[in-house]
C-alpha cells in the first residue's frame, strides 16, 4: 500500500507523531500485537521489504549499523536504514536509500498509520516503526538494516519475519524496569530476535551469556557466527586486524573513536561476509567501507559551532550520548587512551535521565577526570535536576559545578584559558541532539 497524496493543510510530522502519544505523554507499551494488527490492515509493508538486517542489544547497535550501511553502500547496495532513537530529529532516523526522509513523505505516511489505527492503540514509537517499514517498503532497495528500539523480543521492530540475518551487539544492565533485573533477563529479551534458521552475528559480550546464546541457537536451529568463537577483531601495530573461518583481512583502524569501536566495526564486517559473498575478501573495499562510516554522537570532537566558539586551542570538546554502566566504561578506557597519547586535564559536563544509574555512570571516571559539570537535560521534566547529579558526583569524590545550561558549564571551565583542557559533553542522547543541532 502507498501513503496517501499530499494535502494542502499536511501536519508536519512531529505534529502527527504527536496525536499517538496520548494525553499523559509517550508511553512504553511491549509487545507486538498492537502494531501487527495496524500493519495488516495497510498491507503488512514489513513483509515486503528487502533483505533486512535486525540489530539488538545495549550498547553499540548505532555504530554497527553505521560500519554496516558503509560495507554495504561500498558496494554499489542502496541501503534503507530505522535507527532509534534519533539524535536531532525524527528524519534522521529512518534514511530511505541513504537520505533522511522527507517531512511530508513521513508526515504522510504517519497519516496512513494514524487512519488504519483508528481506536487510537499504538503508541508513538510503534506509530514510527510502522511509517518506517511503509516508506521502506514504497521505494526499492538492496537491503534494509532495523535498529531494535527497547529489547527485541517484544519490541515493535520484531514483527520482523524473516529477516536476512540478526545482529547482537553487547548486552549490559539497561532499561531494567522494562526488561528485568539482571543479564539473563535482558539476555533473554535480546535473543527474542533470533529467527529459525536465520543466521545470528553475535558481537562480544561483557556477561557471561554464551550458553544462554548458545541454547536459544539451537533450539531455533540458528546458524550462529559468535565473537571469540567464530571471528575476532583486534588491534595489532596500528591496524585492525579480522579474522573469521573465511581468512584474516588487515584493515586501517576505524574512524570513530574508541578501542571498542574495533569490535563494533568486527561485527559489521562478521555480517557482510555473511551477506555479500562476493565481496568478503576485497579488502579496499571493506577497508574503504570501514573509513566511510559516520556516526554522530560517539565519541565525537566537535570542531565548529558555537560551544566550540567559547573554548580556545589547544582545550578540546567531545561529545558523547553514552548513558549507562557498558558506556561510561569504554568511554572511561577511550579517554584514558587519549590522555596517554595527549595528555590533558579531563573533565566533564554531564546531563541524565531519571532512570538511568547515575552514579554506577560516574564510577568508572574516578581518578580519571579533575571536575564534573552537572547540567539539566532540555527537557527537566525526564531528567535528573543539576544538584540531583552534583550530590551524587560529590558523593563520588569528584570536584563539582552546577552549570545553568551547557553554554555555562563551558564558560565556566573555560575561564582560565591558561589551562587548557579536555572536556567531554555526555551522559544522555537527549543532550547529545540539542549539541549537535547546532555543532553537526
Amino acid at each position: 500500500m502507498t501513503t496517501s497524496p499530499p494535502s494542502l493543510d499536511t501536519n508536519t510530522s512531529s505534529e502527527v507523531l504527536k496525536r499517538f502519544d496520548g494525553p499523559s505523554g509517550p508511553e512504553i507499551c511491549p509487545g507486538l500485537d498492537r502494531i501487527e494488527a495496524v500493519l495488516a490492515r495497510i498491507g503488512s509493508p514489513h513483509r515486503t521489504l528487502p533483505p533486512t538486517i535486525h540489530v539488538a542489544g545495549t550498547n553499540g547497535k548505532g555504530s554497527v549499523v553505521a560500519y554496516l550501511k558503509a560495507l554495504l553502500e561500498a558496494t554499489g547496495a542502496r541501503v534503507h536504514v530505522f535507527n532509534s532513537p534519533h539524535l536531532i530529529t525524527i528524519h534522521d532516523g529512518i534514511l530511505l536509500r541513504g537520505v533522511p526522509v522527507d517531512d511530508t513523505r513521513l508526515a504522510h505516511a504517519l497519516e496512513t498509520i494514524e487512519q488504519s489505527d483508528p481506536d487510537n492503540i499504538l503508541t508513538s514509537f510503534e506509530a514510527l516503526t510502522a511509517a518506517a517499514f511503509l516508506l521502506m517498503a514504497e521505494e526499492p532497495a538492496d537491503y534494509a538494516i532495523v535498529e531494535a528500539g527497547l529489547g527485541g523480543k517484544e519490541d515493535a521492530t520484531n514483527v520482523l519475519e524473516r529477516p536476512a540475518a540478526t545482529v547482537l551487539t553487547p548486552i549490559d544492565l539497561d532499561h531494567m524496569e522494562f526488561l528485568g533485573p539482571s543479564i539473563a533477563h535482558i539476555a533473554a529479551h535480546k535473543l527474542g530476535i533470533f529467527k529459525r534458521s536465520v543466521p545470528a552475528i553475535v558481537g562480544p559480550q561483557l556477561h557471561d551469556v554464551t550458553d544462554q546464546i548458545e541454547q536459544t541457537a539451537e533450539q531455533l536451529n540458528v546458524p550462529l557466527f559468535l565473537h571469540n568463537r567464530d571471528w575476532m577483531a583486534f588491534e595489532q601495530h596500528g591496524r585492525m586486524v579480522f579474522q573469521d573461518e573465511k581468512g584474516l583481512l588487515d584493515l586501517s583502524l576505524p574512524p570513530l573513536h574508541g578501542r571498542f569501536q574495533i569490535e563494533n566495526a568486527g561485527t559489521a564486517i562478521a555480517v557482510f561476509r555473511q551477506l555479500a559473498p562476493d565481496w568478503q575478501n576485497d579488502v579496499d573495499l571493506i577497508d574503504n567501507g570501514i573509513a566511510g562510516a559516520r556516526w554522530p554522537g560517539r565519541l565525537q570532537r566537535l570542531t565548529h559551532g558555537p560551544l566550540v566558539d567559547r573554548i580556545a586551542a589547544p582545550s578540546e570538546l567531545w561529545l558523547d550520548g553514552g548513558h549507562n554502566v557498558h558506556a561510561a566504561n569504554a568511554l572511561s578506557q577511550a579517554l584514558a587512551d587519549m590522555d596517554e597519547r595527549s595528555p590533558l586535564p579531563t573533565h566533564l559536563i554531564i546531563g541524565m535521565r531519571k532512570n538511568k544509574d547515575l552514579a554506577g555512570f560516574l564510577e568508572p571516571f574516578n581518578d580519571l577526570v579533575r571536575g564534573i559539570q552537572a547540567v539539566p537535560l532540555p527537557d527537566p521534566a525526564i531528567g535528573y535536576a543539576a544538584q540531583e547529579i552534583a550530590a551524587t558526583a560529590l558523593s563520588k569524590g569528584f570536584a563539582v559545578e552546577i552549570a545553568a545550561n551547557l553554554e555555562k558549564a563551558v564558560d565556566n571551565l573555560t575561564k582560565d584559558a591558561a589551562q587548557p583542557k579536555r572536556i567531554l559533553i555526555c551522559g544522555s542522547l537527549l543532550l547529545a541532539g540539542k549539541v549537535l543541532a547546532t555543532h553537526g
